[in-house]
């Protein structure tokens, strides 16, 4: 509102982590009442405009002093380029410094945004309010019934559809009920049906739902502080998802003489995008987006390089071949047959996930190597094996950086 209603002419965002303040002897929050994870700003804006709707503001982000308003390191923000970042929520992004903008406005170029493709994202089970579905785990042994794992964040690393076991699982009939009525629920709305035109669809008993497929997910839950911020993979057909792991939509659905019929997405672009989003160079941009969770705005936003035919071959090659690797209980063969691609043998994990990176940062988003650099320096987050596993992909791509 404020950008699109005023002038802005400065924005100045505090963490409430506190500053340490050397006569006290003490580290000081501002606000020692209100949780350290809270953040307030100053805003200082005209209320008429100047200049109409091309101007520029100064901003400063992450400040935790107060004496930090008065020394340098002033971003000064182009509000034209705001609104290449996000042009439908006009949202800024908080960059720590202008190294920061200069690398993520390379990264944005003129790639289109993922709103922009035709994608869809959408979360399936809440963990609250569809509860009652739920089975444990304890249930599930003592049962016969033919119950399907219900996937959390947790579950999925990047590349790894089996990074820990499911806590919960769903009576399939039950959970396709509800997802059908969904389904027809949106048909409805979509082609604006009167009830007696609903009434009289002709649903094929065995349609075809999102759970019955190779799923795009990613964890709903990323902090810019975390090891990694955007952790992706391919989710295996029939398991469910709680709201902690959002999926991409596989299928659309369509009246031909009154009957649903749908078409599916093609798995190629599944797993070029699972690639995209698992790359640094995109875990970099999307962490000067997001504070705690990776909304589906945030993703909208996410620019999507294109890649030609041989490129994208190479980088799917790679992919299947890491999903394979990681996700061992996992059977992708479907999902190989239908992609038409070839796993990579001979390469250990590093190097594949080192040449992915280079084709990403060098070859999608034309970063230099000074560029490449700077983005990996700011990945210093995290203590577990995968980050000594990341500091290693790191490591080697800067090695290989000219032989690509």
């Amino acid at each position: 509102m404020i950008i699109n209603t005023y002038r802005l002419i400065g924005l100045y965002s505090f963490e409430n982590r506190g500053y340490y303040r050397p006569e006290e002897k003490a580290r000081i929050k501002l606000f020692p009442d209100v949780d350290n994870r809270f953040k307030f700003s100053i805003v200082f804006v005209h209320k008429k405009r100047i200049n109409g709707d091309k101007y520029k503001f100064n901003s400063k982000f992450y400040l935790q002093d107060p004496q930090d308003l008065h020394n340098g390191n002033t971003i000064v923000y182009d509000i034209e380029k705001i609104k290449q970042f996000s042009p439908e929520n006009i949202s800024i992004m908080e960059f720590r410094s202008e190294k920061d903008y200069e690398v993520c406005l390379k990264i944005k170029d003129k790639h289109k945004l993922l709103s922009d493709l035709g994608f869809k994202l959408r979360r399936e089970f809440d963990m609250t309010n569809d509860s009652n579905l739920f089975h444990s785990k304890q249930e599930k042994m003592r049962s016969k019934e033919p119950w399907l794992q219900l996937y959390e964040g947790k579950m999925i690393h990047q590349f790894n559809s089996s990074f820990s076991t499911s806590r919960y699982y769903i009576d399939e009939q039950e959970a396709r009920r509800v997802l059908l009525r969904k389904v027809m629920h949106r048909i409805k709305s979509d082609n604006e049906l009167s009830k007696e035109e609903f009434d009289n669809l002709i649903v094929p008993d065995d349609l075809l739902l999102d759970y019955q497929t190779f799923r795009l997910a990613y964890r709903a839950v990323g902090s810019s502080t975390n090891e990694r911020t955007f952790i992706s993979s391919i989710i295996p057909p029939n398991v469910f998802m709680g709201n902690s792991v959002h999926h991409f939509v596989n299928i659309e659905y369509s009246l031909k003489d009154n009957r649903v019929e749908y078409t599916t997405k093609d798995v190629k672009q599944l797993l070029y995008m699972t690639s995209l989003f698992n790359s640094l160079t995109l875990n970099y941009y999307i962490r000067n987006k997001v504070s705690a969770n990776l909304t589906m705005n945030f993703l909208y936003e996410m620019p999507i390089a294109e890649a030609d035919a041989k490129l994208q071959s190479r980088i799917n090659a790679l992919a299947i071949s890491l999903l394979l690797r990681k996700s061992k209980r996992i059977n992708f063969s479907g999902l190989i047959e239908q992609a038409g691609v070839v796993a990579i043998k001979g390469k250990s994990d590093i190097e594949m996930r080192a040449e992915l990176e280079i084709i990403i940062a060098k070859y999608l988003y034309s970063l230099t190597y000074e560029q490449w650099d700077y983005v990996c320096s700011t990945f210093v987050f995290g203590g577990s094996d995968t980050k000594v596993e990341l500091d290693e992909i790191i490591k080697l791509s800067k090695e290989k950086w000219n032989d690509l």
